[in-house]
């Protein structure tokens, strides 16, 4: 049987935009992280990243927001807040980190917060301050997404977020304000850069495999690769997002041995409408699934705006 090449060649480094630079992480090279290391720890274990918060590690607080960018179709960035605690590394795989750090703009007169910050600050719209990063950063990806959004809207994208002690009418506030006089921020100006260099991250459809001590984690690029993945795992734990499977390692200190990562496969993320109906792919995320309903099968928008929340 002749060699496959391309097998020999095992690709072990994840490679993603975090302050505007390109950061990679070769598993062959760096025991520091594990494949299921996640971004709100990763984040954590760095110097200048310590505004991420962890609140519940399940996904039900939103201390740990983040917002992640990535290429959309019509060639701009789409931006959107996950909460860091469920979300392993290899997902950042081609895609742009953000962080609270990263909302200020750095100017010659020093530190220019971001609309969503300064609206926050005048708004009095934090108190002991452990959930305000995570709320600033689902105004941003409100921000970044919205011009002028309804109060349902606002109250959608901060319903993942948690406040012990503001309230959330002056947040709704410092929020509408903010979506409402949205101008040209940091990261508009910077947006095809970072396209550029996403894109050529992305350019690499080799599939990932992260093989460590007691782990396997691997994450194809197509549905052929993912088909034979497969095959040759069957025992392996198939995540798409990793919302129910991280709890069994943050809450029962389970070590998974073997990780399916599909996340990465485009096309099961399609939707298309025919004669017959409606086909949805199987890789769509939930929002996706939602945002898609809601003038197509009503009575199915109307469960999913309360779905998981």
């Amino acid at each position: 049987m002749p060699f496959n090449l391309a097998r020999l060649m095992i690709q072990q480094t994840i490679s993603f935009i975090l302050d505007d630079r390109l950061t990679e992480i070769d598993y062959s090279k760096s025991d520091q992280y594990k494949p299921t290391t996640t971004v709100l720890n990763y984040l954590r274990s760095l110097p200048g990243h310590k505004g991420v918060k962890e609140g519940c590690a399940e996904g039900d607080c939103g201390a740990c927001t983040i917002v992640v960018a990535e290429p959309d179709e019509p060639g701009r960035l789409k931006y959107k807040a996950l909460d860091s605690c469920l979300l392993f590394l290899p997902v950042l795989h081609g895609k742009q980190l953000i962080t609270i750090e990263n909302l200020a703009e750095k100017t010659q007169e020093g530190l220019k917060l971001h609309p969503v910050q300064k609206n926050l600050v005048d708004f009095h719209g934090s108190q002991c301050g452990y959930c305000t990063p995570g709320i600033a950063m689902s105004m941003f990806s409100l921000y970044k997404n919205h011009h002028n959004p309804s109060r349902e809207t606002i109250a959608d994208a901060l319903t993942g977020n948690l406040c012990r002690c503001t309230g959330y009418e002056t947040i709704i506030e410092a929020a509408q304000l903010a979506c409402n006089q949205k101008d040209e921020d940091q990261f508009s100006k910077q947006e095809n850069m970072i396209l550029t260099l996403l894109k050529k991250i992305k350019q690499n459809q080799q599939t990932i495999e992260i093989i460590t001590s007691g782990q396997k984690y691997l994450k194809p690029f197509t549905l052929p690769e993912a088909l034979r993945l497969r095959q040759e795992n069957p025992d392996a734990v198939i995540t798409g997002g990793a919302t129910d499977i991280a709890l069994r390692q943050t809450k029962g200190k389970e070590m998974i041995r073997e990780i399916l990562d599909i996340s990465g496969v485009e096309e099961l993320k399609s939707f298309r409408e025919d004669e017959s109906g409606y086909i949805f792919g199987a890789g769509l995320t939930v929002e996706d699934f939602k945002n898609l309903t809601e003038s197509r099968l009503p009575a199915f928008y109307d469960i999913l705006k309360v779905f998981g929340s």
